[in-house]
């Protein structure tokens, strides 16, 4: 499904430009980046907050957390989704954070970019409280959060290349 996010029909799955006219100007461009960056990391502070309920003995194991990470996602569903959230978060980071310097540079008007990074960290956000709480006929809802986030920041690379192509143009 992320294909269909990639192509330039990604902007024709979600109605994006139309919530837009709704969505808030809270985040700067740039300042969305250290936003986008909680939002991935958020899912990882919950998962290390229940593990030493999963382990009272050995509570938050810092001299090997990655083995009691691994032998804890065979014992527990939350601390499963949770991890995954959070990987899942890792992988749509680094397109999110191009695409905001991307429009940046090919100077994308403020308010737009900040209202995009405003949509994309609440679909972001959204979609790990889904990931965590789903069940299978909720299982949908988290397919659309991320193709619709993850259309965002394509189609934002888009934009801004077309924007940029426009400028190199009008300059020759």
């Amino acid at each position: 499904m992320a294909f269909f996010a990639s192509l330039p029909t990604g902007k024709y799955l979600i109605p994006t430009e139309q919530l837009l006219e709704y969505t808030p100007a809270w985040f700067s461009p740039l300042a969305a980046i250290t936003h986008g960056v909680t939002t991935a990391y958020w899912p990882a502070n919950a998962r290390m907050l229940l593990q030493p309920s999963l382990e009272p003995k050995v509570g938050f194991d810092n001299v090997t957390p990655r083995l009691q990470i691994n032998r804890l996602l065979q014992e527990s569903d939350t601390f499963q989704r949770l991890n995954a959230a959070h990987l899942n978060q890792l992988e749509s980071l680094p397109i999110f954070i191009a695409a905001m310097i991307l429009g940046k540079y090919a100077e994308i008007e403020e308010t737009r970019l900040s209202k995009l990074a405003t949509l994309w960290i609440i679909l972001r956000n959204l979609y790990s409280v889904v990931y965590v709480v789903q069940n299978k006929p909720l299982s949908w809802v988290r397919s659309v959060l991320f193709i619709w986030s993850l259309s965002i920041s394509c189609n934002l690379i888009r934009e801004a290349a077309a924007k940029l192509q426009q400028k190199k143009s009008t300059k020759e």
